[in-house]
């Protein structure tokens, strides 16, 4: 399974492949396929590296699930069921905190907090969604410059950039370029709306085809709290329910977007909000990085497989040196 997981082996595959419809690796292929044998214990000694690698890795994914849905709770508590603390440190709603009507949502609030919209926390052109075709073309992609963002960057939470443009590129697409604190979010495919924000250690870049950016006045509350607004249940609900698309679903239009409805608290309880959040989502982010370094760890140990010396042709070579001495 180690040696067929290699990207050498995915390459030796295809080159192997035939067919004109729909390429096969056929099984008289499979079998003439050659592989070091190390000795059984050798093989128990890097399996058991791979193992500790692998398992870890899942434990990390585990704990950020786990942070992932503390994060949620927190903001519903918070910003759902209105518990944020009050100045005595109690559950403001359930501590007696006053709530009044609000019209437009049709339900009690807490005083002070009021209904807005998506467009109403943007900033001035706020709402970005990646360049048209015609302006972002296969011809313009290089193997390095300004990295362009893709939907596997928010899907994945990597950074790993696998097309780049030249600087004169850039600056004619300029206007696509992330900033932190944004948004990313996908507007495409079956995974339409999942989110991403950029961070002081992303690195500057544009946005294509298949993202959108939404770019927060953090004067008015911060990013982060429209992100775990933008991942509750409803949230989501409210960011997709209006995709289109008769090939593959496809994100509403601006319009749906900015008029999605948000309730806006007072800035002081966002604030020790954003916080809390803050520090949830930086334990997270640490894990995602360092789940990346043992992918690369376990990517080496893969490789570390082809410097194995099979015992068949040590056993072979040690005779050979034995029969000329």
């Amino acid at each position: 399974m180690m040696w067929m997981r290699r990207t050498e082996f995915d390459r030796y595959a295809r080159f192997k492949s035939h067919g004109s419809a729909r390429e096969i690796f056929d099984w008289d292929d499979m079998c003439e396929t050659e592989l070091p044998i190390p000795k059984i214990e050798k093989q128990r000694e890097i399996v058991k590296e791979y193992n500790t690698i692998v398992n870890r890795i899942k434990l990390n994914e585990q704990l950020n699930q786990k942070l992932e849905e503390t994060a949620q709770a927190l903001y519903k508590h918070w910003f759902v069921d209105f518990e944020f603390p009050n100045e005595g440190g109690k559950p403001y709603k359930s501590s007696g905190g006053k709530m009044v009507w609000n019209s437009e949502l049709e339900k009690e609030i807490p005083e002070g907090w009021r209904a807005s919209t998506l467009e109403h926390v943007l900033e001035e052109k706020g709402y970005i969604r990646g360049p048209f075709g015609s302006a972002l073309k296969v011809d313009d992609m290089q193997t390095k410059g300004i990295p362009v963002y893709e939907q596997q960057h928010v899907l994945d939470e990597h950074r790993n950039f696998r097309y780049f443009i030249s600087n004169e590129k850039y600056n004619q697409l300029k206007r696509f370029s992330v900033q932190l604190h944004d948004i990313l979010i996908s507007c495409s495919g079956v995974n339409l709306g999942k989110l991403s924000t950029i961070k002081n250690t992303d690195p500057l870049g544009i946005i294509n085809q298949a993202l959108l950016i939404l770019r927060i006045n953090c004067q008015i509350i911060d990013s982060i709290c429209v992100k775990h607004f933008l991942v509750t249940k409803e949230g989501k609900k409210l960011l997709i329910q209006e995709s289109g698309g008769s090939a593959q679903p496809n994100i509403a239009k601006r319009e749906v977007i900015q008029s999605i409805p948000y309730l806006l608290p007072l800035k002081q309880v966002s604030d020790r909000l954003s916080r809390s959040l803050k520090v949830i989502d930086g334990k997270i982010e640490n894990m995602r990085k360092t789940n990346n370094k043992l992918a690369q760890f376990k990517n080496l140990l893969l490789s570390k497989m082809t410097k194995v010396e099979p015992e068949q042709i040590r056993n072979q070579r040690s005779k050979t040196e034995k029969e000329v001495i």
